[in-house]
């Protein structure tokens, strides 16, 4: 591997290296074939399999018992549905002190800890910190740094997460019998941080890896969070034919599952990819069901009320238009969301204008939102290519991804979060988000916005 190489470049070298070519047809043949793979697995099991899995679960003797455990809650908490995961990881860390496992103490505690940020408390950050830097048990470790270096992607410290994955996959042991789940575990953040350099083909073999080779088969896995991961990548990279299927397959699966906040995930996706390439009636259809207040999907709040103002306005319709953008004042103004959920609300504001008639000051806010788009595009451009060190000390070949962290190239919101960019997440932070049931709804005009704790977020534009 050559000294110097830009982190896309060293990322994709490692996967080329360890995980043979999903597809000799590339980006969209490795996507789509991921996505057959997982309609198919998905179609042999349901959540509620998984939780009879986990009944079942607690009558297994010993270790086993805590991975089948701690696989329910993983997949509860990745899905957002709050009230189950807190059920069966009570239930992880109940048996895992009654049998004396400290590892599995250790990873009830870490995902404890991800809920709740994920709900909004963000203070236990340093918590997960400290035990993917420090725990002495690698597995437990490795469990706590997937979570860790998804938070480091959201920042925009791609580079640093990468370098943190590679160098916890490697210290984990090979004749542990938990390696392959640690490992499928990092596999999976590392796909995430792929999308984030726009590396569909990478992101999907990871996925693969992360859900097919690495594995345990034996487990149901109903979830299928990567098919809405890749169809959101393909959005933003501009493939109409490839984001339609994607969104196809995920709506198929949404359609047979069995939990009701995926129904939400479904129209925010539908959605997002008619914003993108149908007409604003298309964008409608998709988010029929849906009420004004957008009741039981408030936690996709600036996302869906985004684009439905944009097709409103377009479609001429002025008042509904207006109304969403007051609603997306307000829950801008209520702090439940990060502020990149919002950056596509200067181009609300501006359509409704153009629909109002008012095309000056609707030329000049769209002019000023694109020349800010344009400038952040590049500058995203070209520090994603700039080239980047390997760390000091990593063998040549060891696939240990560089690059600078956001406090050695200085903090700059606008290279991390551009408008017409989100961040891949997995399920309950992939778009991000108050967590279902946990956060209050985004006020509707007139009403008075209540504060609450800032959420991670952001905006698939």
């Amino acid at each position: 591997m050559p000294a110097r190489m830009s982190l896309a470049a060293a990322a994709v070298a490692v996967l080329l290296t360890i995980a043979p070519a999903a597809a000799a047809g590339g980006a969209d043949d490795a996507a789509r074939q991921l996505a057959a793979a997982i309609e198919q697995r998905a179609d042999k099991t349901s959540f509620a399999d998984l939780e009879r899995f986990g009944e079942q679960a607690a009558q297994t003797p010993g270790r086993e018992s805590l991975r089948r455990l701690e696989h329910v809650s993983t997949i509860m908490l990745n899905q957002s549905e709050f009230d189950r995961f807190e059920h069966w990881n009570g239930l992880l860390a109940a048996r895992a002190r009654t049998l004396g496992d400290r590892r599995y103490q250790v990873m009830a505690e870490i995902n404890e800890l991800m809920a709740r940020y994920s709900g909004g408390d963000t203070s236990v950050r340093p918590q997960l910190e400290h035990i993917a830097d420090a725990e002495p048990d690698v597995v437990a470790r490795a469990h706590a740094t997937s979570y860790v270096a998804q938070l480091r992607v959201e920042d925009g410290e791609v580079g640093a997460a990468l370098k943190q994955l590679f160098a916890t996959k490697d210290l984990i042991p090979s004749d542990d019998v938990d390696a392959s789940t640690a490992e499928s575990e990092v596999w999976e953040t590392i796909g995430i941080a792929l999308m984030q350099l726009d590396d569909l083909e990478g992101a999907a073999r990871a996925f693969d890896k992360a859900d097919f080779e690495l594995a345990n088969r034996a487990y149901p896995r109903p979830d299928f969070d990567d098919v809405y991961n890749m169809a959101h990548l393909a959005v933003q990279l501009g493939d109409a034919s490839l984001a339609r299927d994607l969104a196809a397959t995920h709506h198929r699966l949404a359609l047979r599952s069995d939990l009701p906040h995926l129904d939400a995930w479904d129209k925010n996706l539908c959605g997002m990819v008619a914003d993108s390439f149908g007409p604003p009636r298309e964008v409608m259809a998709c988010l029929n069901g849906l009420d004004q207040k957008l009741t039981g999907a408030e936690f996709l709040a600036p996302q869906l009320l985004t684009v439905r103002a944009l097709a409103a306005a377009r479609m001429g319709d002025v008042k509904d238009a207006r109304a969403d953008l007051e609603r997306l004042r307000a829950a801008q103004a209520s702090h439940q969301y990060a502020d990149a959920a919002f950056e596509r609300m200067p181009r609300v504001a501006a359509e409704l204008l153009a629909a109002e008639g008012q095309y000056r000051p609707a030329f000049a806010m769209m002019s000023d939102y694109s020349r800010l788009h344009s400038q952040t595009d590049a500058r995203r451009f070209t520090a994603r290519r700039a080239p980047a060190h390997r760390p000091a000390g990593a063998a040549a070949g060891s696939g240990a991804p560089a690059g600078r962290s956001r406090a050695q190239r200085g903090a700059d919101p606008a290279l991390d979060r551009a408008p017409g960019r989100a961040l891949p997440r997995r399920r309950r932070r992939r778009r991000g988000l108050a967590a279902p049931g946990r956060a209050p709804p985004a006020p509707g005009p007139g009403e008075r916005s209540r504060p609450a704790a800032r959420r991670p977020n952001s905006s698939p534009i």
